[in-house]
């Protein structure tokens, strides 16, 4: 048996756990902010059938740390000199081949006494000192060494694949994408809904990641956005998945082409960064809540991503008056979106 972390968005630890459960039959495991440590003797080629997790690292060992007091220099050499790579190294090597070589990945944003580079820094040198590697600063493909210092403990752990799980191979998430591969899987499965011939539309569909997410779910899915170069896209990458390219179309999500009560299950990312300038959020709201309300049937499922959730769920009460109404807040990419779940 080998211990593990799962890199996940913060927010959605549980939606993860629940996938680890349902995928690798996962029972012993510890779920802290943005990752899950857990203990799994599967074959790690099952690992890629995840898609709600961002990475997954080995662990190497773990430290007792208080992050309330600074760290000095000869703490970090005591801790580091201590690392044996070995092992691990071994298990990754009997599924990919690794050479000489490392990277550093730092996750210690409230650390006292180092900055996070300087941390690197030492650690890069020890690690050196100890194997004879060569670190490389920007190339995290081979032998990528992830040190997570929490509130009372350090991680030291080392990523299992050349690549991180949310790099989707099938499809582009292209430039103009807003929404993660993992978080979007994440609100699909929050939808609860058996997808065996169920409808999923996306009216904000951007380039179709949450519609390739779909679709990998099992789901029929359609799609639209307002952005003719995000709907190219979209087409593209969901050909590249395996779907439907002639159910995504340029239009307004206040006023779609589809038919009344044709849909099942919506699933949306309304803009919400400050990349994406909106008139009125109270008026998008409102007429894209009653676009939904018109094209779903009466056992609807919808699960939205937005920035202002206390209005957007005063507008949803007032079009679904007894419906069931969840909220989970995530923190991504600097920002603090929410999600709602509802169920009429």
């Amino acid at each position: 048996m080998t211990t593990y972390i799962a890199h996940t968005v913060r927010g959605i630890e549980e939606i993860c756990l629940d996938e680890l459960h349902e995928k690798l039959h996962v029972s012993e495991s510890q779920v802290l902010p943005k990752k899950i440590i857990f203990v799994n003797g599967q074959d790690v080629t099952l690992f890629h059938d995840l898609r709600t997790v961002d990475d997954i690292s080995v662990l190497v060992a773990d430290f007792p740390f208080e992050r309330a007091f600074p760290l000095s220099p000869e703490q970090c050499e005591k801790m580091l000199e201590s690392l044996d790579f070995s092992e691990v190294r071994e298990k990754i090597s009997a599924h990919r081949e690794v050479n000489n070589t490392f990277s550093i990945t730092i996750s210690a944003p409230l650390i006292k006494g180092m900055s996070q580079s300087e941390l690197q820094q030492v650690a890069a040198q020890i690690i050196t000192q100890k194997t004879g590697w060569e670190f490389t600063e920007k190339d995290h493909s081979n032998f990528d060494v992830r040190i997570n210092v929490e509130e009372h403990e350090w991680y030291v752990s080392v990523r299992l694949f050349q690549q991180p799980l949310h790099d989707r191979k099938q499809y582009n998430e292209s430039k103009t994408a807003a929404v993660r591969p993992t978080l979007a899987a994440a609100m699909i499965r929050l939808l609860g809904v058996n997808s065996e011939s169920k409808r999923l539309v996306d009216n904000f569909c951007g380039t179709g990641t949450i519609l390739c997410e779909a679709l990998a779910a099992g789901y029929e899915v359609w799609g639209g956005d307002i952005n003719p170069e995000a709907v190219s896209d979209a087409k593209k990458n969901l050909l590249a998945s395996g779907g439907n390219s002639d159910q995504i179309f340029v239009q307004d999500a206040t006023k779609t082409k589809w038919s009344d009560h044709y849909f099942d299950a919506v699933v949306t990312n309304f803009p919400w960064n400050e990349k994406v300038k909106v008139a009125s959020l109270t008026t998008l709201y409102k007429n894209v809540v009653k676009e939904y309300r018109r094209i779903t049937t009466a056992g609807r499922s919808m699960v939205f991503l937005c920035k202002r959730s206390d209005l957007l769920t005063k507008i949803v009460k007032s079009e679904f008056p007894h419906a069931e109404i969840n909220k989970y807040e995530i923190s991504i990419n600097g920002q603090d979106p929410h999600i709602l779940v509802v169920k009429t």
